[in-house]
């Protein structure tokens, strides 16, 4: 019997994995607050815009992390961690 590598997510996999939601929600919810009034509560809503923009980004550093983590398995950069020989 051979052993089957398991298969690696597709994009369309992880992008609908629920974190990839936060940031437009948190998003839309600080545009509504900035649109909708004025003052303290405007600023809050830019706040929030800043938030989801800086989530964002974060998880598309952790989406090149796992890609990396997935390419080193797969032994593209050398033998996977495992497999090195001690000295």
């Amino acid at each position: 019997m051979s052993q089957q590598e398991p298969t690696e997510p597709s994009l369309r996999a992880r992008l609908a994995t629920p974190r990839w939601l936060l940031p437009p929600v948190i998003a839309a919810i600080g545009i509504v607050l900035i649109v909708a009034s004025s003052g303290t509560v405007s600023i809050i809503g830019g706040g929030l815009v800043a938030v989801a923009v800086t989530v964002a980004v974060s998880l598309v550093f952790l989406e090149v992390g796992y890609s990396e983590d997935r390419a080193r398995a797969r032994g593209e950069y050398g033998p996977p961690p495992g497999d090195r020989d001690r000295r």
